[in-house]
């Protein structure tokens, strides 16, 4: 690879061949294991949790696949293999039918999972993360969307094992876990969700960098799913959505001015208006549904970078700079890009893009000139205007070009060439010199 990563340490699911999702403690079988199916009662979970634990901690070690696990959920095995102690008590309370419709349960699932080529039969050769410098796994969620569910689950819990694993990661080195749809994942078994949320929120501490995706904040889980990932992590990179709402609101609200001008039952212009203060949105969710940006994307949260793609809640960093995780690029000049501009000439925010000026750049000084040319010309049209209604017009534009050289102040001010260009022929098509 051009990354200098070895051949053989580069594998894809199923491309080269089954998962071997029996590693690790026994505590993680049995969680790993018990994701796998979904239960409709509370009494049927706690039972195969039961039959789950003798299995796993069994004095022999945890079963080495499938079909070992099979073997072992066998009435007469756990009570002979369990006799004399409390687990061996609980296995002869058990009845018969229970026992085996759990076995029958796995010996169904494990079935679809070998069909799919997710897991080995006896004998056949398989890999883990521990095999392996970069890893894909598909999920055949258009062929085989029961079972996909249930591998994706089983995978993503064994990750989180794996994570935190010393005898299986020994090296702690740094991690880069991309998880696509991962609602559409765990949405079937709200305790996966949670365990993997959990995991994800505390990967950082482990060494791993987290990039969750969805196609909607909705595609994130449930609202609680939903508000653990979008504000757990540094980053939300979000793109042209119907409902941005929930995404937009992280930002919160800032004051601003909403100037009007009084009109009368017939639409003519009156002679005075109005100048009120309130609250509004940082970034309007008409922005965030049609964003003005050529790559369709828009950045929120704690930092702030213009992307595309989905709406993506990003939990970390890079593979390459761990300690870079979630930091958009530096801008020109040191500024930092996470800011955005208070104030437009049209009184909307600016979100930052890698393509954007700051205060101190060539575009910037003739921009703020213009501005404040348009002012002094708008104040002085006012001044020797006799009509009330075009000379409340004047003050109204005069006032936004000054509100709009406050704004560039800020040496946070931040705006793109394509808006500044856009903003300069506006000013020329109001421009009321003679």
């Amino acid at each position: 690879m051009s990354s200098g990563t070895p051949a053989g340490r580069v594998r894809a699911w199923p491309t080269d061949g089954p998962l071997d999702l029996f590693r690790g403690e026994a505590a993680a079988f049995k969680d790993r294991w018990m994701a796998c199916e979904t239960w409709s009662e509370a009494y049927y979970r706690a039972v195969a949790g039961s039959l789950l634990t003798m299995v796993c901690e069994d004095p022999d070690g945890p079963p080495a696949n499938t079909a070992e696990l099979l073997e072992r959920l066998e009435p007469k095995y756990l009570k002979t293999r369990w006799a004399g102690t409390a687990a061996g008590q609980v296995a002869g309370r058990l009845s018969p039918s229970e026992v085996n419709g759990t076995a029958l349960r796995y010996f169904s699932r494990f079935a679809d999972l070998e069909a799919c080529g997710a897991v080995p039969a006896r004998g056949q050769a398989s890999w883990s993360w521990e095999d392996t410098d970069a890893c894909w796994v598909t999920l055949p969620t258009a062929t085989r969307p029961d079972t996909a569910g249930a591998l994706g689950r089983v995978v993503l819990l064994d990750l989180m094992s794996y994570m935190r694993d010393d005898q299986r990661r020994p090296s702690r080195r740094p991690l880069l876990l991309v998880i696509e749809e991962m609602g559409a994942i765990v949405s079937a078994d709200p305790a996966t969700a949670g365990a993997v949320i959990e995991g994800v929120e505390r990967a950082r501490s482990a060494g791993v960098r987290c990039v969750i995706s969805a196609q909607t904040p909705e595609g994130l889980g449930d609202p609680s799913a939903q508000a653990r990932l979008l504000h757990g992590g540094p980053a939300v990179l979000a793109h042209r959505m119907a409902n941005p709402e929930p995404v937009v609101a992280m930002l919160g609200t800032q004051h601003g001015f909403e100037a009007s001008i009084g009109v009368d039952a017939m639409g003519t212009l009156g002679a005075f208006g109005s100048l009120r203060e309130q609250h509004q949105w940082r970034l309007p969710p008409r922005r965030a549904a049609t964003p003005p940006s050529r790559t369709g994307g828009v950045g929120l949260g704690r930092t702030v970078g213009n992307g595309c793609g989905r709406s993506s809640g990003e939990h970390g960093g890079t593979a390459t700079d761990p300690g870079a995780v979630g930091r958009p690029a530096p801008a020109p000049g040191g500024a930092d890009p996470s800011r955005t501009n208070p104030r437009r000439l049209d009184g909307r925010p600016v979100v930052v893009g890698h393509n954007d000026i700051g205060p101190d750049t060539h575009e910037a000084h003739a921009y703020r000139e213009r501005l404040q040319r348009s002012a002094q010309a708008h104040r002085r049209a006012a001044r020797n205007i006799s009509d009330p209604v075009g000379r409340r017009e004047h003050e109204v534009e005069a006032y936004r070009a000054e509100r709009a050289i406050d704004a560039m102040a800020d040496p946070a001010w931040r705006s793109s060439r394509h808006d500044i260009e856009a903003q300069m022929r506006a000013l020329d098509d109001h421009d009321p010199t003679p």
